[in-house]
Formats: structure tokens, sequence, C-alpha cells
């Protein structure tokens, strides 16, 4: 049931938006026309919600930023604006027109072209939000002109008029179909005849339920209503509560697991400081510091780079090395500043250029995510950038270790492995595991050899038999806490082939 927060958020402005507009008319100047007051106190009420979501977001609070009514009000206030007698209908038909096509490429660009880290739902809501306000501004004033049955604009009113049902009916069906493959994937083609039926589902819910009930040909009286409900939530308590007992050995049994369910980075990651994934910057100047009294090992790239921080510091604790660190998600490593590139990204590469400037440390670390980095520039770019890496570090007389992608898997690990220890399923890594991760990891190798000062590290030789890859780890600890990025366990395990590296480029320069 989680989609129906969206659904709460709606209903919540629905109850407040009443209250507000009375209040409004109640305290408004008698001079001033009531059209102007709601223009007026509507827009404020608009621009105060979107002001509070862009400081949830700024100020590291995404998830209340995401969830809450409050700052997700004004993208429903924008929409409500366009009906007050203040704003002028369009009355130039090729205006409309303009106005219509403007309106729905802000729509569909966002929605195409929106990836993580897109500043959503701050400014980046903005766009495809102005681009509803406009798509409603262009069709508010003239009638619809007469359309085949199957065009386009007809469909599209059919998807909306449905749409309530369409939302509420299509989280469950995927889930349900997603948590019944052993790989907790879906495939183009079962998503395809499942859309096909969460329409006719949806279409018999708009039917049968959401119109009798708009309508009130089931029940009438309120207090009918009333009755209904109670009686409704009286059933969902006791099959909740028959479910919580059913399920209370299966969920002892998966505690183990179930602590890793969070996605959020563990603390040792440094993330916010020395590893940043938001829209921050470096807060922690120590991250590049280097001691004076030990040998010092910069761990350069992103989210991926970051998570040998922790295995590192146990493997060469002997050797008393000093890590600095610098890391960005989603932040491919390279001394040259991208301008096709976020500012996040941006500021990185600025940074390590200023460090290499005046630090030459013991040896570097390049590690990354490099499956996401092909797929941005290109295999052959993203080689040539690393090799450029490589030879700026030879002539610094810095050793570099290159390492390879790490093991990742087509869905969250410990979701998947709670599904198997619900149905007795035994998992098998060469199933669940990216497989194009194996050939992008041979051709890695193929293109940056080892060399004097130089070390490539396949992880995925090192840690896996073929194909197959370890899940989880002595004391019911699974490798990775989402798709890629491993606990502190999977650190250790996979910083093992890394350490050994390090020591062979520091003997080499030795």
């Amino acid at each position: 049931m989680l989609h129906t927060w969206s659904l709460s958020v709606e209903e919540q402005f629905y109850l407040v938006l009443p209250v507000l507009i009375w209040l409004l008319l109640r305290r408004r100047l008698p001079m001033v026309r009531q059209d102007a007051t709601l223009l007026f106190g509507l827009g404020g009420a608009s621009v105060a919600s979107f002001a509070l979501c862009h400081w949830l977001m700024t100020t590291g609070r995404v998830e209340a930023a995401f969830f809450l009514s409050p700052p997700r009000a004004w993208e429903f206030l924008a929409g409500g604006l366009i009906s007050l007698r203040g704003i002028p209908a369009l009355a130039n038909i090729h205006f409309k027109r303009v106005i219509c096509v403007v309106g729905l490429a802000m729509i569909v660009v966002p929605a195409v072209g929106y990836r993580d880290g897109s500043f959503f739902p701050g400014v980046g809501a903005l766009l495809p939000c102005t681009g509803a306000v406009l798509f409603i501004w262009s069709g508010v004033t003239g009638s619809a002109p007469l359309r085949a049955v199957c065009s386009p604009l007809n469909v599209a009113g059919f998807i909306g008029r449905i749409s309530y049902s369409l939302y509420l009916w299509h989280w469950p069906l995927f889930l349900y179909l997603r948590f019944s493959q052993p790989d907790l994937t879906v495939s183009t083609y079962q998503k395809v005849l499942l859309f096909a039926a969460t329409i006719a589902i949806a279409y018999a819910s708009y039917c049968f339920v959401e119109q009798p009930f708009r309508q009130r040909r089931w029940i009438v009286a309120r207090q009918a209503v009333f009755v209904a409900a109670g009686c409704t939530s009286a059933v969902l308590l006791l099959v909740s509560a028959i479910g919580f007992s059913l399920s209370r050995p299966l969920q002892e049994a998966a505690n183990p697991l179930h602590v890793y369910q969070d996605s959020s980075y563990p603390d040792w990651y440094r993330a916010g400081s020395c590893f940043f994934y938001r829209w921050e910057d470096f807060r922690d100047q120590a991250c590049l510091e280097p001691a004076l009294d030990r040998p010092n090992v910069l761990l350069w790239g992103d989210s991926l780079a970051a998570q040998y921080i922790h295995g590192l510091n146990q493997h060469l604790a002997a050797e008393g090395t000093h890590l600095l660190q610098a890391n960005g998600a989603a932040c491919l490593a390279t001394i040259e500043v991208l301008s096709d590139w976020n500012e996040r990204c941006r500021n990185l590469q600025k940074r390590i250029g200023a460090f290499f400037a005046e630090n030459r440390p013991d040896a570097v670390v390049i590690a990354g995510k490099w499956d996401m980095h092909v797929e941005k520039v290109g295999f052959d770019e993203m080689i040539a950038i690393l090799l450029r890496n490589i030879s700026m570090l030879k002539s610094l007389s810095i050793p570099v270790v290159v390492v390879g992608p790490s093991p990742t898997f087509r869905s969250r690990l410990p979701a998947m492995l709670l599904r198997a220890e619900a149905t007795g399923v035994e998992l098998r890594s060469d199933i669940l595991m990216v497989r194009g991760l194996f050939d992008l990891d041979r051709r890695m190798k193929e293109s940056i050899p080892s060399s004097p000062g130089v070390e490539y590290v396949s992880i995925l030789d090192a840690v896996c038999d073929g194909l197959r890859c370890p899940l989880i780890l002595e004391g019911k600890v699974p490798l990775t806490f989402d798709r890629v990025h491993v606990t502190a366990d999977g650190s250790v395990l996979i910083s093992a082939p890394v350490a050994s590296a390090i020591r062979n480029v520091w003997r080499i320069r030795s």
C-alpha cells in the first residue's frame, strides 16, 4: 500500500483548501475584489509552499520534501490558480496551440530526461508543473472539436478519467508479479501484459466502484457512509492482525536481514563530508589533508569508490596508512572539468585538480560505477579519461590502482534474500547478477593493463567463481545493502585485492 501516500497528500490538500479559501474571503479587505484576494492569497501560499520544499531539499530533508503535504501543495495550487477569474483566458487560437505544444514539451522532457539527482520535487518539479499549467490554460475556453474514438487525445482523456483507479490498482499488481520472480525483476513482455490487465481492472473499478460512490447509487444516507467505513475498517484491522500473528516466525528469522533494508549510506561511507551525494560540497577539509608521518592513499571516484574506505582501513591498518577521500555520487574520476556534468561533479573535478597541484600522495585508488559511466560517455571516452588520469599521475611519480566493476545485482539484494527466506527458494547469483559487468571488466582489463606503477584490480575475478558471486556473508550479512553498494563486511571482502595491489605498487615504487 506504499503508493497510497500520494493519494493521501492529494486528499489532505482537498481538505485544507476550502478552509484556506474561506479564511481569505472572510478576512479580505472591503476594497479588494474576491478574485484578486484569492489570486494573491493562493499565489502567496503556493510561493511559500515551494520555498518550504526548496529549503527542505537543500538542507538534506529530501524525504520530508517528497512525502509531506505542505511542501507539495504548491504543485496542486499552481493548477488551481488557472481557474480564478483574475487569470485571463486565451482568445487567439494560434496562440493557444503554441501554448499547448510548449506545455506538452515541458511535461514530456522531464518525464523522459530526469534521472536520479534531478533535484525533484524542488526546482526539478517547476518544469513539468509549469508545463501542466500551460496545457490546462490552453484549453480553459472554447469547445473541444469532435475527434475519432481512437484519437490520441481521446485515449489520453480515457486514461485521465480512470487515472485514480489506475493509480490505485497498478502498484499492487506489479509488486506481486515482481515478488513472484526469483530475481525480483519483471521483463518488458510481462510489463506490457500487466499494463493491459491493469487498464481492464481499473476500468472495471471506475465503473462499478468509483462511479456508484460518486453518484450515490450504493450509499445515500450520511449515516450509512459511516457504518460502511466502520465495517470496512474493522475487517481490515482483523485481516491485518491475523497476518501479523502468522508472520511472526518469519519476521524473527528475517530480522538479521531486515536491518539492511535501509537504503541510506552507512556512516562509514562518510556521506555528506568526504563523499557528497546530493548538492553539498566537502564539509570536512580533513578529507584531503595528507598526514605528515604516514603513507597517504587517495580514494578517488564516485559512491563505488567510497565503499572501499572501511575495508581498506581494515586491511592497511598494519602499515599505518592514512586514507584520503574525494568522492561524489555519479561523478567520474577525472582531473578535467567537464562542462556537460552537473555542478556537484564539476566541483569535485576542480577540487581534485587543486589537490594534485599541491600534494603527492603515496598512491591513488580510482574506482567507480563503470557501467553507468559507459552509458553516459561511452566506453572509449571513459577509457581515454582514465588513461589521461594515469598518465598525469605517472608524470607526478604517483602509483595508481584502477579498480574494476564490483558485483551488481538486478534488484536490491536484501529484498531478494528476504523473499528467499519467505518462500524457501534457493537464490543463485548467476541469475541475480547484472551479466554485462563481466564483459565490461574483461574489456577494461584489456584496455588498462597492469604495468610498473599501475595496477588493474578485477574484483569480479577476486571474489566470484565464474558467474557465481557471494550473496550473503557470515552472520547473515548481505554483500550489498542495495543493488551495488556493499555493507561493512562486504567492504572488507572486496577491499582485500585492492589492498594487495596498493602494496604491489608501493613495492615497485620503492
